[in-house]
């Protein structure tokens, strides 16, 4: 994790431009081409008191520089995103589907999950069962626009953190 990114192109490595933002981690990528790529993870800002939680990164790279999706793009900014995948049948956010999934710091009740039509983002969400979920990894199922997560339950407290997988779509 973090914020060095490059790219390789059968010869050698080419470091990308560093995705804006202050203390920001980048945890996971998906390309589709040279100048579609994004990127998902949280950022820190420029500190607070102890336990502040992350702002939530959705960034894209256009072959030369990357920009953020925020405000109404995103159905929630507090927390972050783990984890980014292609769904469905296309070959990606220009042409097919995407899903990005992570943790929502105001509701940790169910798994949050943000899915690219093709045009925008939106937020869904997984089933509550009355526990606080993270995903950590999320992986599309071939052709079917559906998903497999992998993460756990509850970051802190006295309960025992447990595994959980969930099946979308």
């Amino acid at each position: 994790m973090g914020r060095d990114l490059a790219r390789w192109d059968g010869q050698g490595w080419t470091v990308l431009p560093a995705v804006p933002g202050i203390r920001l981690v980048v945890t996971d990528l998906l390309p589709f081409a040279p100048d579609d790529v994004w990127a998902v993870g949280g950022a820190f800002g420029v500190g607070g008191p102890p336990g502040k939680p992350p702002g939530v990164v959705l960034a894209r790279f256009d072959g030369s520089a990357w920009s953020h999706v925020s405000g109404d793009g995103l159905p929630f900014s507090v927390g972050a995103l783990q984890a980014v995948c292609a769904v469905g049948t296309g070959r990606g956010p220009g042409t097919g589907a995407a899903l990005a999934a992570g943790w929502d710091f105001w509701d940790d009740s169910t798994a949050p999950y943000l899915r690219w039509d093709g045009a925008a983002w939106s937020g869904e969400r997984g089933e509550a069962n009355g526990e606080d979920v993270t995903v950590r990894d999320v992986c599309g199922v071939p052709g079917t626009g559906g998903a497999w997560s992998v993460g756990h339950t509850r970051n802190t407290g006295p309960e025992q953190t447990r595994f959980r997988i969930e099946r979308y779509g």
